[in-house]
């Protein structure tokens, strides 16, 4: 498991597992630094993993479900997509 770590320029440290979490970690400054499993690598490589990530399991989710469109509350603009498995 791939573990996605930055340290912004005042010090704190924003560590997780979760590729979709990791692509929502904003670049701050050029002072921030980024890790991919504890080796340090550029800003551009650390979302190109996470989004690599990311497009991989939506990848293998499309496999074994399908997403529908289904409506949400009693209006007909209200609809929502699920994923029901196939």
């Amino acid at each position: 498991m791939k573990r996605y770590t930055t340290k912004l320029s005042n010090g704190h440290i924003i560590e997780t597992s979760l590729a979709h979490e990791a692509s929502n970690i904003q670049n701050y400054d050029d002072a921030q630094a980024f890790f991919l499993s504890g080796k340090p690598v550029t800003a551009q490589e650390f979302y190109a993993a996470a989004q690599q990530a990311n497009d991989a399991k939506l990848a293998k989710k499309e496999q074994t479900h399908k997403k529908v469109r289904v409506l949400y509350g009693n209006s007909v603009a209200s609809y929502v997509n699920k994923w029901v498995p196939i």
